[in-house]
């Protein structure tokens, strides 16, 4: 069947997506023929007079006119929610489609090309993510030619896939599923890396993908990461493979296009999946042609766009490629979908963009380099670059502002934008560390969870939504707390948005649990699509608690276990877990109402894909919602912690909360002993050059020594980092300087800056507390120090700097008192470098300081909040 090639976008790069135009039909008139004309796409109705039968989409004014639609030609697909079909018609069945009153539009069903590591600093994103905001507990939908779902910059976060792919001899098109079928839900089924796909071009989806939502944590030669690194992805085909050159174009058959009734099956699968409970924010569509000056809202797909904002998932939208100063393609003139525009990264205007007043905002879109099959990198350029930087936006922001609407979170991307101008029509570029400016950044510790009545988390960095079986009851609730939650043992179970550890590095689990009855239950459970990274549960053959971890090598028997000996979980007893591992030996122990039960070593443990933390079972698929090894009893008071609890901590200390540590243990705490050692086991403190214990103390305190300093070569160097400088903290220390130089007591920093400071200012003859900005200078230091002549010579201070991250706000106090203030809202990206003490070192190797401290320190301590004044006072 010879066809006429409709125009198409702009080709950019390795390809250009589009999808097939939506022709707005005007509204209705009063006269019969205006309405038979209006009805059906003038395209279809010149192809069925030459005699040909037409694929079309009918759209109606209710479902429930549907049935009558359906009866005039050959029924192709129909949907669940949305009032469309798509039929096989001649030119006897349009007219009896033009002459149905509840028919409002016919269009042809007609396939079309769809639109085509710097960027994602530019528009802030790096900032946000290093403010804890990665689009955690979030899905995108990425309705596209699928994704390379095994690629190292995705894999292990495929929330589920499908693909929707019409097989149409007319058309001369064939099914890209894997199966060959139309439509095709599960794993693989669109995987851009296998199948028919595999034989052809559909890069541009995985690229999409990772544009969106790639990390490149670990990965030599890949971008740092997309803008919503810890979003999963939801995967969806929606091309088919057409080897007509009448669609391709000449020479450049076969090729991928994409059908709109298989975009409606997505959009609508989309909204089906939200509505089961898959967290969605965003659905990206990175395809578009046609050229829209005013809203195209009669579009077939508008009513699929309104049903997911409804339900919470904002549909974005490339703007196409055309370079059009005052149109944008279909479908981004919806009006309900967010209509994306291409920048440089000089925030000029993209060559083929298209623009004008339809246009939401810009994104970056020229020479972006994101990920493609084959496990490989590519840059490319077109609106469908730009559009996926606003998907991982939205990600981003639903993690900050949790209870906010898509049209809340789309203002927050307008409001807070660069502006661009174009012949004098301005438009936002998304600025992702304005959006998320005012959100509250994630709580003192990596994660830490309390039920609260309905099974959320008080907290708010990780909520778990209850599944199946699963309450919560003021009754039975051990030690103070308020309430526990009961599981039925069979259906019941609490699902967390994200991940709770990273088990390759150090963590601590602890909560309150009882079980019922003697079985296999597991209390608190983290897995991978394979094995779980660590239980928490009950052996029912020994009678006892246990804490097991697997492996990278590991098969179903092969499981390090640490647990209490035989009968020393009663059933019906309530009881406090603590689990902890090292990283560093790789030991694992157990503790029972602060008592150690058991100990066991793994060197290799099984990788994080970071599944959510469950609560009351185990699931291995991300979005399941049948638990395995389910938990007859009660949990309350569920904690994690990102470093290994020395026995101290877990002992009686774990069971009840130390007085006036209102947020939880602290982190990080360190106490220098003799030789510099570190009492609290947490951070070592590792002795340097011409640094030794001595016993000059600060007088009335109940301190037997310092470590004295030469000024010189004398350096202490923690083992890790102590403070994120994005986040609150306060550092504390007793120190006294022997001579008037810039020294530096205590001391963490970067690659370039420090990312904090606590010493002594020459020229000012106090103490101070500096900080850097992350564009910072070697001048650009935000400074909180004392009065003039406040520091004397040979004198022992207490000094205690605090910083608040809402705020910004920097505070010094010397022996309880306030010296000074400071603000610093753009804390420099903490690199990780060790916590000093004596001097500051630039790499984690350094043994030689600089700005060494000629004199003496004691008794430093880091906590994970900003301390008050109150308490402040309190610890000199």
């Amino acid at each position: 069947m010879r066809r006429t090639i409709w125009s198409v976008a702009v080709a950019v790069s390795a390809m250009t997506i589009g999808a097939v135009p939506a022709h707005a039909a005007p509204p209705m008139s009063e006269t019969p023929a205006a309405v038979v004309a209006s009805k059906v796409e003038p395209e279809v109705r010149e192809q069925a007079a030459e005699g040909e039968t037409v694929r079309v989409n009918v759209v109606t004014r209710t479902k429930a006119d549907i049935p009558d639609a359906a009866q005039v030609g050959e029924v192709i697909q129909t949907l669940d929610q949305l009032r469309v079909v798509t039929l096989r018609v001649n030119e006897g069945d349009l007219a009896d489609l033009a002459a149905q009153p509840g028919v409002t539009s016919v269009t042809e069903d007609r396939p079309e090309p769809a639109s085509l590591a710097q960027s994602v600093p530019l528009i802030g994103g790096d900032k946000a993510r290093s403010a804890g905001f990665t689009g955690a507990g979030s899905v995108v939908a990425v309705l596209d030619t699928g994704v390379a779902t095994h690629h190292p910059f995705l894999a292990g976060r495929i929330a589920g896939e499908a693909c929707f792919s019409v097989t149409d001899p007319d058309y001369e098109a064939s099914s890209l599923c894997p199966g060959g079928e139309d439509d095709q839900q599960g794993t693989g089924s669109a995987d851009a890396d296998s199948g028919p796909c595999a034989e052809l071009d559909c890069s541009h989806g995985t690229h999409v993908a990772g544009i969106a939502a790639g990390n490149g944590k670990d990965l030599a030669g890949a971008p740092a990461a997309g803008v919503a690194p810890g979003a999963d992805i939801l995967a969806l085909q929606v091309f088919s493979r057409i080897d007509s050159e009448d669609f391709c174009g000449e020479g450049a058959a076969p090729c991928v296009l994409s059908f709109p009734s298989a975009q409606l099956s997505a959009l609508e699968d989309v909204l089906a999946k939200k509505q089961s409970g898959m967290p969605l924010v965003a659905a990206n569509m990175s395809l578009g042609s046609g050229q829209y000056a005013a809203a195209c809202d009669n579009d077939l797909r508008k009513p699929a766009v309104d049903a997911l904002l409804a339900a919470g998932v904002a549909t974005v939208v490339s703007a196409g490629n055309s370079a059009y100063a005052n149109a944008v393609s279909a479908p981004a003139c919806i009006s309900s979908a967010v209509a994306v525009g291409s920048t440089t990264k000089q925030d000029d205007l993209s060559y083929f963009s298209n623009r004008g007043p339809l246009l939401d905002v810009f994104a970056p879109g020229s020479g972006i380099t994101s990920s493609v099959p084959g496990d490989g990198w590519a840059s490319m350029s077109g609106t469908s670059m730009a559009a996926p930087h606003v998907t991982g936006a939205f990600a981003v922001l639903r993690q900050a502002f949790p209870t906010s609407g898509v049209a809340e979170l789309t203002a927050l991307l307008k409001g807070t934008g660069k502006a661009v101008t174009v012949s004098g029509v301005t438009t936002p570029r998304i600025q992702l560390d304005a959006a998320t400016a005012s959100a509250t950044r994630p709580t003192s510790g990596e994660n830490r969870w309390k039920l609260a009545a309905d099974g959320t988390d008080t907290a708010g960095t990780n909520p778990f939504t209850a599944v199946g079986g699963a309450a919560f009851g003021a009754s039975d609730a051990p030690y103070s707390l308020s309430g526990a939650a009961t599981f039925n043992g069979s259906t019941g179970y609490l699902k967390s948005r994200t991940s709770a550890v990273k088990t390759t590095g150090d963590y601590t689990v602890s909560a309150w649990v009882r079980i019922n009855s003697a079985t296999s239950g597991m209390a608190l459970c983290q897995g991978t699509s394979t094995h779980q990274a660590f239980y928490l549960g009950y052996d029912p053959t020994n009678k006892g608690w246990m804490y097991q971890t697997t492996t990278t090598d590991d098969d179903s028997t092969d499981w390090p276990t640490a647990e209490g000996g035989t009968g020393s979980g009663p059933v019906g007893t309530w009881a406090h877990l603590v689990a902890t591992y090292s990283s560093s030996t790789g030991a694992m122990a157990l503790y029972q109402n602060g008592t150690l039960q058991g100990k066991a070593v793994n060197r290799t443990p099984q990788y994080n894909s970071a599944l959510p933390l469950t609560v009351g079972g185990c699931t291995n698929p991300s979005m399941g919602t049948d638990p395995y090894y389910t938990f007859p009893g009660k949990i309350a008071d569920v904690r994690v912690y990102p470093y290994a609890m020395s026995s101290a901590q877990a002992g009686q200390a774990s069971v009840t909360v130390p007085t006036g540590w209102t947020d939880g243990m602290p982190e990080d705490q360190w106490k220098l002993a003799t030789a510099g050692t570190d009492t609290a086991g947490l951070n070592p403190l590792t002795v340097g050059g011409g640094a030794a214990w001595s016993t000059d103390r600060p007088a009335g305190t109940s301190l037997t020594g310092s470590v004295a300093f030469n000024g010189s070569t004398g350096l202490l160097k923690g083992k890790q980092a102590a403070v994120d400088a994005h986040r609150d903290y306060t550092v504390a220390a007793w120190m006294k300087i022997n001579s008037a130089v810039e020294g530096t007591a205590v001391c963490q920093g970067t690659s370039e800056h420090q990312a904090f400071y606590l010493g002594y200012d020459p020229g000012n003859k106090g103490w101070m507390f500096q900080t850097t900005t992350t564009n910072g200078n070697d001048t650009d230091w935000v400074t909180a120090e004392g009065g003039t002549g406040s520091g004397p010579v040979g004198t022992w201070a207490h000094v205690v700097a605090t910083y608040d991250a809402d705020t910004g706000a920097m505070a010094v106090y010397q022996n309880g008192v306030l010296q000074g203030r400071a603000t610093n809202a753009t804390p420099q990206y903490d690199s990780g470098l060790p916590l000093t003490v004596g001097g500051c070192v630039n790499s984690a190797s350094a043994t030689t300081p600089y700005q060494a401290f000629p004199g003496n320190v004691a008794d430093v301590h880091v906590y994970p909040r900003t301390l008050t004044a109150t308490e402040v006072s309190a610890l000199g």
